[in-house]
């Protein structure tokens, strides 16, 4: 092997255009994709014709070297870093609130164990936060307080043997006022309690609203013909704004918006404002009413508590009686499998239990190692196992979920019976691996791996992009040399699946993306020997960052335990286009 001690590192030039580029992207996320060019460039320059020699030798030795231009990539992430905590502190916009209301998990010792982005941004909650950080009225208060009281009591008399079915006993849902600290008003929130299996009973705390949804707004334009921007007005009026309110957050005449308020009454053949806010909350109630009726009887998530206190969030999909599947998430596709393959587990008998991985979602982050986190997050997840009683458990690792995968299986190897990579990664033992990717991922994949220095600010500036409302434009960069997966975004389906999963990844910004990135770009063919299950590695032959035949390649190095399923007419997003498949490869273990 050459030694590379004693040759010297490549040098990245620091230059006028690429500091201008950066500046420019702090003040304008959506010039993201213009860093990113210019930044590419710059490495691929550098790295065209590096040997295969630069992969190997310690993890902490930069084979890129960035002395010249390390002084400006700090400033420019200080600077990142100012201008957000600036933006955070402005009000969300209607838009956001849409998209996300606020919803909040407390425990039974009033402890708030899990938000949303909306819940944070409103309440101003951290990891410590409790009941009392609450901003509410002495009333509200005390009947909060009563409820919690309640999950406790709840749970006494289950392991008293009463057989109580939840701390809500029939009471009527608790109702209370909460005060913004954003600025932007008072929020109704309705809290239900929640019973949990092995587990205390939780408060889920959700924004009193009029259910205003995608479903709704396709009833109104399908039924009767409404225009996006009569659809907004109509959802404005729900939500209790005036006309001139409406008018002022549009920034139009008053005048304007009677008129197209009289167009809005004539096509849905109301007669007054107040007429068709009941035709809205109608609509709402339906669907809200027919949603329930399809919903699990089991809360969306989960609260495990580990040995030393700390809290490990993870979903349960599924019939409870199913065969246990752990479902390992990658960097972009957080926990949602789309409706067919929800659906399929209830008809195949399969329950999905998926953690959050740390700084994903609301999941708490940890100060471990980076080296050390796979094997740390499945000492914790081991716990969980154990705690659930999952015998002959399957995992599902998707993308990144891969190298978690391998290494749970590792820690637990009486409990795993074989696990299944959908589009997963394979250990980096070579340069024509990051060459095969497309140019967005090559472009991070080099950072991570040899400028590392300068990924926080790569990172950073695309977490920026995403919030400032450019996941189309972000994922399509991403797909932009796959034309199956473009068509798969391109579905409302998978496109609203995909989308969701980029915003679970950076809720807390870059930091998860940081660790993964660590673990992806190296060689972690030392994880997958450490288990001895069966192993299926599904993939897409179009799959445009890990190729195919790296794949096979792979499935040959693990030996008789592996099989290689290739879905020819797939790419990356095969877990969504092809869930019959994934459903077969757990089938083969």
């Amino acid at each position: 092997m050459k030694d590379r001690s004693a040759a010297p590192p490549h040098k990245l030039q620091a230059d006028v255009e690429l500091l201008q580029t950066i500046y420019e992207t702090a003040l304008l996320p959506n010039n993201y994709d213009d860093l990113i060019d210019t930044w590419s460039a710059r490495l691929e320059a550098v790295l065209d014709d590096a040997s295969d020699s630069m992969l190997h030798g310690g993890d902490e030795t930069l084979p890129v070297d960035l002395s010249d231009s390390i002084r400006f990539l700090d400033t420019s992430l200080q600077l990142f870093e100012r201008l957000d905590t600036a933006r955070r502190l402005e009000s969300s916009t209607r838009e956001a609130e849409r998209s996300s209301f606020p919803k909040l998990v407390l425990d039974a010792t009033g402890k708030v164990v899990w938000y949303n982005g909306a819940a944070l941004r409103r309440f101003g909650l951290t990891r410590q936060s409790t009941q009392a950080s609450l901003d509410m009225d002495d009333g509200a208060r005390r009947r909060l307080g009563a409820e919690i009281a309640a999950l406790g009591d709840a749970a006494a008399g289950r392991m008293a043997g009463n057989g109580s079915p939840g701390a809500s006993g029939g009471r009527p849902p608790l109702v209370i006022l909460l005060r913004a600290r954003d600025g932007s008003g008072p929020v109704f929130m309705v809290g239900r309690a929640v019973a949990q299996a092995d587990h205390p009973d939780i408060l889920v705390l959700d924004q009193a609203d009029t259910g205003w949804n995608d479903a709704i707004e396709a009833v109104l334009k399908g039924s009767f013909g409404l225009s996006a921007t009569e659809i907004d007005i109509v959802a404005q009026l729900a939500d209790g704004l005036s006309l001139a309110q409406i008018a002022d957050r549009r920034g139009r005449q008053l005048s304007t918006l009677r008129t197209q308020l009289k167009s809005v009454l004539r096509k849905t053949q109301t007669h007054s404002q107040a007429q068709l806010v009941r035709l809205a909350l109608s609509l709402a109630s339906h669907i809200d009413a027919s949603t329930a009726r399809l919903a699990e009887t089991r809360a969306p998530f989960q609260v495990h508590t580990l040995p030393d206190g700390r809290s490990l969030h993870y979903r349960d999909t599924g019939p409870e009686d199913g065969a246990p599947v752990m479902f390992l998430h990658g960097m972009l596709d957080g926990l949602s499998f789309g409706k067919a393959f929800t659906a399929e587990l209830w008809t195949r008998g399969i329950r999905i239990v998926a953690p959050e991985r740390p700084f994903f979602g609301a999941a708490p982050g940890t100060a471990w190692p980076v080296p050390d986190v796979p094997d740390l997050l499945a000492a914790d997840l081991a716990h969980l196992i154990a705690t659930l009683d999952l015998r002959d458990l399957r995992l599902i690792g998707h993308m990144a979920g891969s190298v978690y995968s391998f290494t749970l299986a590792r820690h637990a190897p009486e409990r795993v019976a074989g696990i299944v990579n959908v589009a997963g990664g394979v250990p980096i033992t070579a340069l024509a691996q990051f060459r095969h990717m497309s140019p967005r991922q090559r472009t991070v994949a080099y950072t991570a791996r040899f400028t590392p220095s300068a990924l926080p600010l790569i990172l950073h500036a695309g977490v920026r992009q995403i919030e400032a409302g450019g996941v189309d434009r972000f994922v399509r960069a991403l797909y932009a040399k796959s034309p199956i997966d473009l068509a798969a975004f391109g579905t409302p389906e998978i496109g609203g699946t995909i989308a969701d999963g980029v915003k679970f990844a950076v809720a807390q910004g870059y930091r998860a993306f940081e660790i993964d990135s660590y673990h992806v770009v190296r060689d972690w063919s030392h994880r997958a020997r450490a288990s001895t299950c069966p192993v299926v590695l599904l993939h897409g032959r179009h799959d445009p960052v890990v190729s195919a035949a790296s794949v096979e390649a792979f499935g040959r190095a693990l030996g008789h335990r592996a099989r290689v399923m290739i879905a020819e007419d797939a790419g990356q997003t095969v877990l969504f286009t092809h869930p019959a498949q994934v459903f077969e490869a757990l089938s083969r273990l």
